[in-house]
């Protein structure tokens, strides 16, 4: 298999980005703006406010977050991508993506009509240069949601957010983002973060601070037992309200956030923290996991002091087919959406919506265009076994629910796909020191991106069309040719159909994602009848185990067969796989004992 660090890959924008465009394009015409006066005015340059001294980049409206213009605020609804840190053949510590493809990324997400991107950490200086020079060339800007990321292996071992190795390195990871975003940080190399010389100022196009993770209820449930008696928190720009001790948390670690920029930089911007629906405030008695709906975190508890004058707002991942309540809770599966249709969705947008008094962003939403599949929801909007066109139609819809159900903006999950992924149903059987050098169909995760990466440095290997050429053109020889190179030829049936069921010559070949095989029948005047051809590939790939008899009888082997490939014609195919190796989410197969 050729190494993607050596040949390079092909980076192919999905085709449904440009129905997910559409969608973005059609709510900047006349109908969104009945309803919200400047939200889609052409923006020509960047604008601040200055408020008792402080620098205001963005505020928090009623409904949506606000950017300036003539010096008023104008509702913005957010449109945009969350953009992971990692790129095929590198994991997400290496920070790897160079200046030319951020600055080519940000062209595409431009012109998909998008205004945001959100990152969850920091990126490498490139990310940062590329999007002021991206800015001060473009008509619309980029603007940036800027993530502050918590250690969570820290956080997972010691139980307690609370504890000095969690809240100091957090706190550490506040002020070092905050120097980025105005070009004042020289970050020195640290394995798994990204360093180096940040110079490029791009402070007045970051919109906000979303800070954190998702929260796993374990760690909040932990957290706020180990300190129960903990008073309210009172801040210089947070206070809380008969709160949790891990929103108490929260409340601190925005406080700090907003006192460091304002302190050093005199600058203010709106902030939120990372929520998801797993601990949203809402009551799910129809989840059937408890871990699920054990805890909430809610942001209603904490709020704002006068002296924060960008703002506060939510930000949630909402996701249709997770968690499961979502397919069973009838208030969501039987709610009517403003299209007279069923929408689970949109049902629970409409709850999350009505409990916050601050506007909702939600800063996660899609579907994956994988052949594996991790969740079902109720109407098809399933997590995988999705074609591109489908990931891209159903993005489309869900950004429409997320419009019309009020919330502030939706952020796609995600800009690129990410190789270095795993799902829970297959991730025990790859290697996990190479999943970045390979693109796994089968892993959902793995393929949310809006951007595909296609194997090849320019172009595919090799394509199933049926033609030989690409083949031809890429040197591909064959690895056995009948009567030669150790192959048998088959035994005559003489029916008039030993011609074609000859097997001439077998070639293979591999990319980053496919392993590709080619039979080349012997040439006959009838027409391919597969009742009388078919073909059987026997692949041993694990030493020491696997079938020594074929699927259907009749054959036995000394070799270990995991995997019987049965071509039998387009709709009687299969995939047989050996009992001993799983078979989970393994589309059109069988398992074989």
């Amino acid at each position: 298999m050729r190494k993607i660090r050596k040949a390079g890959y092909s980076a192919l924008t999905k085709r449904k980005m440009l129905i997910a465009s559409a969608v973005i394009a059609l709510l900047i015409g006349g109908i969104a703006t009945v309803l919200v006066s400047g939200v889609f005015a052409p923006r020509v340059h960047v604008e601040t406010v200055k408020v008792d001294g402080l620098t205001i980049p963005a505020n928090v409206g009623s409904q949506y977050l606000q950017v300036y213009r003539n010096g008023e605020p104008q509702d913005l609804l957010l449109k945009g991508v969350n953009m992971g840190i990692a790129k095929p053949g590198h994991f997400p510590g290496e920070a790897a993506i160079s200046k030319a493809e951020y600055t080519r990324w940000f062209q595409h997400i431009g012109d998909m009509h998008a205004n945001v991107v959100r990152i969850y950490t920091l990126h490498p200086p490139a990310f940062y240069e590329a999007l002021k020079a991206y800015n001060e060339k473009t008509v619309n800007p980029l603007y940036v949601l800027q993530g502050i990321w918590m250690n969570e292996d820290k956080l997972l071992a010691s139980g307690d957010v609370f504890a000095d190795e969690n809240s100091q390195d957090f706190a550490e990871e506040t002020r070092r983002t905050i120097d980025v975003i105005h070009g004042n940080a020289k970050i020195p190399e640290r394995p798994g973060h990204a360093s180096g010389s940040y110079t490029a100022d791009i402070s007045p196009y970051v919109l906000g601070w979303v800070i954190g993770v998702e929260w796993d209820p374990d760690i909040v449930i932990s957290t706020n037992a180990k300190h129960v008696n903990a008073p309210d928190f009172e801040g210089t720009y947070f206070r809380t309200e008969k709160a949790s001790s891990f929103e108490k948390w929260l409340a601190k670690a925005m406080d700090d956030t907003v006192k460091y920029e304002t302190e050093k930089y005199k600058w203010q911007r709106p902030i939120s923290f990372t929520n998801w629906v797993t601990t949203d405030p809402l009551k799910h008695p129809a989840e059937p996991s408890a871990k699920e709906d054990a805890i909430s975190i809610d942001p209603n508890v904490i709020w704002p002091t006068p002296s924060l004058k960008a703002g506060y707002f939510a930000s949630y991942h909402v996701y249709p087919y997770y968690p499961e309540f979502m397919n069973y809770e009838t208030k969501y599966t039987e709610y009517i959406d403003y299209r007279g249709q069923k929408n689970n969705y949109a049902g629970y947008l409409r709850d999350l919506k009505q409990v916050h008094r601050m506007p909702v962003v939600v800063a996660e939403f899609g579907v994956p265009a994988s052949r594996g599949m991790t969740h079902r929801n109720v109407s098809g909007w399933n997590q995988g076994f999705l074609s591109e066109d489908q990931q891209g139609e159903i993005n489309s819809r869900l950004f429409e629910d997320i419009y019309r159900e009020g919330m502030a903006g939706g952020l796609v999950f995600s800009w690129q796909d990410e190789w270095f992924k795993r799902t829970w149903n297959n991730m025990d059987y790859d290697n996990p020191d190479r999943r970045p050098f390979w693109s796994n169909v089968q892993t959902s995760e793995q393929n949310f991106g809006l951007m595909s990466f296609d194997p090849g440095a320019s172009e595919l290997i090799v394509k199933v069309d049926g033609k030989t050429e690409d083949w031809e053109r890429a040197g591909i020889g064959p690895l056995a040719v009948a009567g030669k190179t150790g192959a048998s030829v088959l035994r005559k049936y003489n029916d008039g159909y030993d011609e074609q069921r000859q097997i001439d010559r077998l070639y293979m070949a591999s990319d980053e994602r496919y392993v590709y095989f080619r039979l080349d029948f012997g040439k006959s005047d009838k027409p391919l009848d597969w009742t009388r051809t078919n073909a059987t590939f026997l692949l041993d790939t694990v030493t020491g185990q696997g079938q020594s008899a074929i699927p259907g009888g009749g054959l036995t082997s000394d070799a270990g067969f995991d995997f019987a490939i049965d071509v039998k014609g387009p709709n009687t195919s299969r995939i047989w796989v050996d009992s001993i190796t799983t078979c989970t989410n393994c589309s059109m197969a069988a398992c074989w004992a």
